[in-house]
C-alpha cells in the first residue's frame, strides 16, 4: 500500500513539474518551428517616454523557412486588426484594447504580402512604436507617419485610450499571423516555396508595463 501511495506522489510531483515547464514565459512563443519574441526596453515610462515594442521571429527548424511581413517590410511593421502583426493590450489587467500603427498601408497594398527567407537559426527582427510620448501623439496628425507612435482604442466603449491618462498599468501580446486564405505574395524570390511559408498564428505570452509621471 506505502509503495502505491509513493508511486502516485512520484507521478503527481512530475506532472506538476511538467505543467510548471510548459507555462509560458513571458514575452515568448513557440509553434511549428518559429519563435516568436518579444521585449520592452523598460518596465516604466514616463507619459514623454517613447515605448517601443521589440520582436525577433526566430527560425527553429531544421530546415528553410519563409516568414511574411507587410508592404512596408522590413523598413516599417504595420500593426492593427487582420494584420500580420496585431498588438494585444489590457489596461489595468482587464480592458481590451484596439491598435493600430502610426503608419499603414491601403487600398491595394494593404492586401500584399512580402516573403523573407530564414536559414535555420536565423531571426526576422523588427520593432512597433506603441507610442511616441503623450505629447507627440497629441499632435499626431502634424507628424510623419513613419514617427508616430500608435493609436489605441478601447474595444467595448470605441473611445479613445491614452497611456498613462486613462490608466496606468498595461499588459502587451504581440500576435503573429499568417493566413493562406487573405494578402497575395508580392515579388517572391526565385527559390521561395509557398509550403515553405510558415503558416499559423504565433502569440508571444504577455509582458507587463506602466506609464505613470515620475514622482
Amino acid at each position: 500500500m506505502m509503495k502505491a501511495f509513493f508511486a502516485a506522489g512520484v507521478v503527481l510531483l512530475a506532472a506538476s513539474v511538467l505543467a510548471a515547464d510548459e507555462k509560458p514565459k513571458a514575452g515568448y512563443a513557440k509553434k511549428g518551428g518559429l519563435s516568436l519574441t518579444i521585449a520592452l526596453d523598460k518596465k516604466t515610462y514616463d507619459p514623454a517616454d517613447e515605448v517601443v515594442l521589440r520582436f525577433a521571429l526566430k527560425n527553429e527548424s531544421k530546415g528553410v523557412l519563409y516568414v511574411g511581413d507587410g508592404f512596408l517590410a522590413p523598413d516599417y511593421h504595420e500593426a492593427g486588426p487582420g494584420r500580420h502583426f496585431e498588438v494585444h493590450v489590457k489596461a489595468g489587467g482587464k480592458d481590451a484594447l484596439y491598435f493600430w500603427s502610426g503608419m499603414a498601408t491601403e487600398g491595394r497594398t494593404a492586401g500584399i504580402r512580402q516573403v523573407f527567407k530564414l536559414k535555420p537559426g536565423e531571426e526576422y527582427k523588427g520593432t512597433i512604436r506603441l507610442s511616441a510620448g503623450t505629447e507627440k501623439d497629441k499632435k499626431f496628425a502634424s507628424l510623419p507617419h513613419a514617427q508616430r507612435g500608435g493609436s489605441f482604442e478601447d474595444k467595448a466603449s470605441r473611445k479613445a485610450h491614452v497611456l498613462g491618462r486613462d490608466s496606468q498599468r498595461y499588459t502587451v501580446e504581440l500576435r503573429y499571423q499568417v493566413d493562406p486564405k487573405t494578402y497575395g505574395v508580392w515579388k517572391p524570390p526565385a527559390d521561395f516555396k509557398d509550403e515553405l511559408l510558415w503558416k499559423g498564428e504565433l502569440t508571444a505570452a504577455p509582458l507587463e508595463f506602466e506609464v505613470s509621471a515620475k514622482k
